[in-house]
């Protein structure tokens, strides 16, 4: 029987494929690839969401379920640091249909192509 917490958490996830090229699936490395077994390897990169106004405690009143599911300005900072951090290539960004995760795909994949 699978985990209910763990499928309650995947919608908040993104997903990076970095160095789509040749050879085995590695865990993800810094910026120069650290973590890949040899030239070429592929790497996936799971990322959870940078931080929403739904994550602050107590979070924002005032706002519609929309608005807390944007991202702060700490996570938009969080994404562009991030992005400093994937390996190169990137070859492809999915995320889920959660605002927090798709503002963060959105940031990661406009500042690592």
């Amino acid at each position: 029987m699978r985990d209910s917490r763990a499928r309650r958490a995947w919608p908040a996830i993104t997903v990076a494929l970095c160095g789509l090229m040749s050879g085995a699936i590695t865990g993800c490395g810094g910026a120069s690839g650290a973590g890949a077994s040899g030239a070429g390897a592929r790497q996936l990169c799971v990322v959870r969401h940078a931080e929403a106004y739904k994550n602050l405690s107590p979070p924002p009143g005032g706002l519609s379920a929309a608005e807390l599911d944007r991202l702060t300005a700490q996570g938009e900072a969080q994404a562009r640091a991030l992005s400093e951090r994937l390996p190169r290539p990137v070859a492809l960004v999915w995320s889920s249909p959660a605002g927090r995760a798709q503002e963060t795909a959105a940031l990661l994949a406009s500042l690592v192509e």
